[in-house]
């Protein structure tokens, strides 16, 4: 006898059919048999009858936000059929969607004018292709973010990259490499970057981020750290980030003190198979 929490918030209680690295299979009760997918379980409990009275094995189920740090992704994907809604500082606003489980895509934007008075809105969609190379070790990606500002002739740009991610969805390490472009082509320096998830507890991870970002006319550096704590029904995330500044003019600048970072994940349901 299990019970199983999905990301989602619900819970099944039945007995294990079967089990494999991509689903497992209960006979309930209520539901007749019912295939969950590894992706979708936040937690399993083993149940064991004997005597007056019940014994509880918790086991650990795999990272649901694996494909994500604060502001970057890993090489593994949103998993097919699963939305998620993704709000950092209040400000920024995205939801995600598994078309399949090697393609996602994404859709942002920053309403501006309700906390600025702006006239311009930034859109973007990002486009993400994941390949596991070998299951739960090795993940390679690629994606392209579009970011459109709506509401003036401001020029569009985006970002192209690539992205290998080397270790489980509960501790892993991400090398990303990528170049930004806009109506001009593409910029004369490339970003380089490198990101790690490392589980702490069967809710909790630490996170890492760090990128050389090469836009135009500048060269930044920044790293950030922080966590995630998963719930039932969400996720929250919280760090801080410190920047540094090179503009080729052998100068340093720098803040005195790290930048906050705040985000809530939540899911909002998936298919189940």
């Amino acid at each position: 006898m299990v019970a199983i929490t999905t990301t989602d918030g619900n819970e099944f209680i039945g007995l294990l059919v079967d089990s494999d690295s991509s689903r497992i299979v209960l006979s309930t009760e209520k539901f007749g048999p019912l295939t969950i997918r590894q992706t979708d379980i936040l937690s399993i409990v083993y149940i064991n009858r004997g005597g007056l009275g019940n014994r509880y094995f918790n086991t650990w189920a795999d990272n649901p936000y694996a494909w994500r740090y604060f502001a970057g992704v890993s090489g593994y994907g949103i998993p097919q059929g699963q939305f998620v809604y993704y709000n950092t500082m209040a400000f920024v606003n995205q939801i995600g969607y598994g078309v399949s489980n090697n393609l996602s895509i994404t859709l942002g934007t920053v309403p501006t004018f309700l906390f600025f008075g702006a006239d311009v809105v930034p859109l973007w969609v990002h486009a993400k292709l994941s390949i596991p190379i070998s299951e739960n070790k090795w993940n390679a990606g690629a994606g392209v973010l579009y970011i459109l500002p709506v509401g003036d002739e401001e020029e569009s740009a985006g970002f192209i990259y690539g992205v290998s991610t080397h270790g489980t969805k509960d501790k892993h390490i991400s090398f990303i490499l990528g170049n930004g472009f806009d109506r001009g082509g593409l910029w004369d320096n490339l970003t380089v970057g490198i990101s790690g998830t490392y589980r702490t507890g069967r809710r909790h991870y630490l996170l890492t981020e760090s990128y050389w970002l090469g836009v135009p006319n500048e060269r930044v550096f920044i790293l950030g750290i922080g966590g995630r704590y998963t719930a039932r029904r969400l996720a929250i995330e919280y760090g801080i980030a410190h920047p540094v500044y090179n503009d080729f003019n052998d100068s340093i600048n720098t803040t005195p003190i790290g930048i906050p970072h705040a985000s809530l994940i939540v899911p909002l349901g998936g298919r189940k198979d």
